[in-house]
């Protein structure tokens, strides 16, 4: 009976949470969770795939990709914090960085004359955080600038 409760649970936290984008992994919400700005990502089922090759992908990868971001952590690259994980839902709840946006969305905004020169050193970091990542074993799958957040301050980090 607590499992049926806990498996409700997550699906209507999601119904009133704000869907930000849908890929064709995952949908990303923003929503609070215990009073903080949360992303959840959401990976769904895959109706062309068996049931139970679904699921079992669906968890490995789930895990994998929390195993990701801790090993991350660990090796001192700023990537958001893991609030809970709901395996049932294979829903990752993370912290949301706030101010932040993402690369491609800061390079779009650049001016053509400055994009040149002005990003290289955007680029040099983000080539930095990657070397780093390969060093801890980690490879991101889907490295796009449309995945990595650039925090906006008085020194841009990656």
């Amino acid at each position: 009976m607590a499992q049926e409760k806990s498996m409700a649970a997550i699906p209507e936290f999601l119904s009133k949470a704000e869907l930000l984008k849908q890929g064709a992994e995952a949908r990303v919400y923003r929503a609070r969770f215990l009073g903080r700005p949360t992303i959840v990502k959401e990976r769904f089922r895959k109706q062309y795939r068996h049931p139970l090759l679904d699921e079992k992908l669906t968890h490995r990868r789930t895990v994998q990709e929390v195993r990701s971001v801790l090993r991350c952590r660990r090796a001192g690259i700023s990537v958001p914090v893991v609030y809970f994980v709901d395996y049932t839902s294979h829903s990752i709840f993370l912290e949301e960085i706030v101010g932040s946006s993402t690369v491609r969305d800061h390079i779009a905004s650049s001016p053509p004359s400055a994009r040149c020169e002005g990003l290289e050193p955007l680029a040099e970091r983000v080539g930095q955080v990657l070397a780093r990542m390969h060093d801890e074993d980690v490879i991101h799958g889907d490295l796009t600038t449309s995945n990595m957040l650039l925090r906006c301050g008085p020194e841009d980090e990656v």
